[in-house]
């Protein structure tokens, strides 16, 4: 069995579900067990799951294609602020544009951190081409297997990278070219190269959202989280991916417009308003002992360094495009994901009004190279906010109802992890614990500790599907307390790195 079943979007299946998950449940729940043949689908969770799971990925396959469309725009938009003069948009432009690039090799790095060095050099190299999400796409479609090794699976490493490239470049230049529109430069090129980066971020963050809620694993596993998504019905699945689109889109205009009108008046306005807000995360992430992240890095100070650059990002874009991915406990939790979603129209007025006041002076409005009106602001800014409050309420109003709970969970990481384990019956959902940061789960290290001296020879015995190299290598050392059964557990595994 593939390793993919430790991603960390996969939890572990409770005893406790609702009849409207057992419906859309039986599509997938028939095994707990994904496999993909040579052609890259598997016939283990059936024809109508394949088929599922390539459908979600069609997401990204689009995603993919837009994000070099938009890097081709943002490309255009750099030589336009130059001929134009505007160096310091085009210098802001071409520094995004690197620092996606540059996390984007920290997150290859942190994947490959065990390998070979020319395996590392490759993915760099994928990076630095503007290949990296073809071929993420690529190799989670064809089903490649985690190797051994890496830190995660390639889906998993799928996901980390556009959420880089969305966090870092996607919504910075929107911001950038919001900021140029508001100054007056609204050439035609600039709006095309405005409404594409955009839509482009509305449609990674959609897809983000939607693939890994449509993760057959992952509804096996968790569906008492996984599983909003109305598969059953395609309209209804269709209209949920739209309305995700359109919430995302309307949030990231109306917050970059009113930063963007906020800038006129402080340049120091933005950064102190984002600062604040990441700064206001991290105390809440801190106070509620859950600032750690899932990904199980070893190394104390590189896990600190990797927890606060992750949070970061997953803040900017719940921010800009209200993701609902990250309601998820491991990230933030529902209640914290719709109080950011509901207070964005408050904060967008808020901004319009003071916009509006710093231009109300005569004097001050003379030295302005455009100067909007009220009914423009405002009008804008409600449009926008009614669109994206409409958009989310509606889309509440159409996914499953069983998951509706999910947006106002308040559990921590730590305490999702822990019942999870404990709530599990089965070998193959409790091995999932060992693929999180140990961190998190030093709650119930006893137990783990525990469960897995009384399975390890049996799994050594019978080696399950689930007891694949890369588990072996999840389980150290101080976790064996048998000595012979810790011989033979380091006894076997390879090395094998795939393409």
């Amino acid at each position: 069995m593939k390793t993919s079943q430790i991603a960390p979007e996969e939890g572990i299946k409770t005893q406790s579900s609702t009849s409207t998950t057992h419906s859309e449940a039986s599509i997938f729940a028939q095994s707990s067990i994904l496999k993909r043949t040579s052609t890259g689908i598997s016939s283990t969770f059936g024809a109508a799951k394949a088929r599922y799971w390539k459908i979600a990925n069609v997401a990204f396959i689009i995603g993919a294609g837009m994000s070099f469309f938009d890097v081709a725009c943002d490309v255009l938009m750099v030589r336009e602020f130059y001929l134009n003069e505007q160096m310091k948009s085009a210098a802001a432009t071409i520094v995004t544009i690197l620092l996606s690039l540059a996390l984007q090799s920290i997150v290859v790095i942190l994947q490959n951190i065990k390998r070979k060095r020319h395996t590392v050099i490759k993915e760099l190299l994928f990076v630095w081409t503007f290949l990296k999400p073809g071929v993420d796409v690529y190799r989670v479609l064809k089903g490649n297997e985690q190797q051994v090794g890496t830190t995660f699976t390639p889906h998993t490493e799928m996901v980390y990278v556009r959420g880089v490239e969305l966090t870092v470049e996607c919504i910075p230049c929107v911001i950038i070219q919001t900021l140029a529109f508001v100054s007056g430069y609204q050439s035609l090129i600039a709006v095309v190269s405005l409404a594409s980066g955009i839509l482009t971020a509305a449609t990674i963050s959609t897809s983000i959202s939607i693939e890994l809620d449509c993760n057959p694993e992952s509804r096996s596993h968790a569906g008492n989280f996984y599983g909003f998504v109305p598969l059953k019905s395609l309209p209804r699945t269709v209209l949920v991916c739209l309305l995700h689109v359109i919430m995302s889109a309307c949030q990231l205009a109306a917050k970059a417009f009113a930063l963007a009108l906020a800038n006129m008046e402080s340049t120091t306005a933005v950064p102190v308003y984002l600062v604040a807000e990441v700064l206001l995360m991290f105390a809440y992430k801190l106070a509620t002992g859950d600032f750690t992240y899932w990904i199980p890095i070893e190394n104390r100070p590189v896990s600190i360094f990797a927890s606060s650059l992750i949070r970061f990002g997953c803040k900017i874009v719940l921010d800009f495009t209200g993701i609902v991915h990250v309601r998820h406990p491991l990230e933030f939790g529902g209640a914290y994901v719709c109080f950011t979603i509901f207070t964005t129209p408050f904060i967008c007025l808020y901004f319009g009004y003071r916009y509006l006041s710093f231009v109300s002076s005569p004097s001050v409005a003379s030295l302005l190279p455009h100067v909007f009106s009220s009914s423009s602001v405002y009008g804008s800014i409600i449009t926008l906010t009614v669109l994206q409050f409409f958009s989310f309420l509606l889309f509440l109003r159409t996914i499953n109802s069983s998951h509706l709970s999910t947006f106002i969970t308040v559990q921590t990481g730590p305490q999702y992890i822990a019942s999870q384990f404990r709530n599990s019956n089965v070998d193959s959902s409790k091995v999932v614990i060992l693929a999180k940061n140990r961190v998190l789960w030093r709650g119930v290290e006893e137990e783990v500790k525990s469960w897995i001296n009384v399975s390890i020879y049996k799994w050594l015995e019978e080696k399950p599907d689930f007891f694949t190299e890369h588990i072996k290598q999840s389980i150290t050392n101080d976790l064996v307390e048998d000595e012979r059964a810790l011989k033979l557990l380091r006894g076997a595994g390879g090395d094998e790195e795939g393409v």
